[in-house]
């Protein structure tokens, strides 16, 4: 799974990266196998171009807890309404927390069966970015 930690850093457009960190987790495989898209939370975005920009064959994309992209080459990844609290949570770096980090502690433990688990949830995930991964 490549991971995506420094796609936001730089300015956008951020696609390139995405694109160029997905290709770059695909290394030593076999280029003429199909492959099966896997992409979770906002990383459902860049599904398209991903798929334009590998320059492999894509049997299926699956949207696994994600944005899936409009049909129209924008997708918002947060409505309006929500805009205020997200900015809200934004930190000194510019960047929101983890996802964990963005609800109280109450809410967010009982979506975890233990504490391994929720400790684990923040791996491999840098808490100065967002979530979203694509495999």
């Amino acid at each position: 799974m490549p991971s995506l930690l420094a796609v936001g850093e730089g300015g956008p457009p951020f696609w390139p990266r995405v694109v160029a960190a997905v290709t770059a987790g695909l290394a030593g495989t076999e280029p003429g196998q199909p492959m099966v898209l896997v992409a979770h939370s906002n990383a459902g975005v860049f599904v398209p171009v991903i798929v334009r920009g590998l320059g492999r064959p894509v049997a299926c994309s699956v949207f696994a807890d994600a944005t899936v992209p409009g049909p129209g080459g924008c997708t918002l990844v947060a409505e309006e309404g929500f805009l205020p609290f997200l900015r809200g949570l934004v930190g000194m770096s510019g960047r929101l927390p983890r996802w964990t980090g963005r609800w109280d502690e109450q809410d967010v433990a009982p979506m975890f069966p233990g504490p391994l688990a929720r400790e684990l949830s923040g791996v491999p995930q840098d808490p100065s970015v967002t979530s979203g991964s694509v495999v």
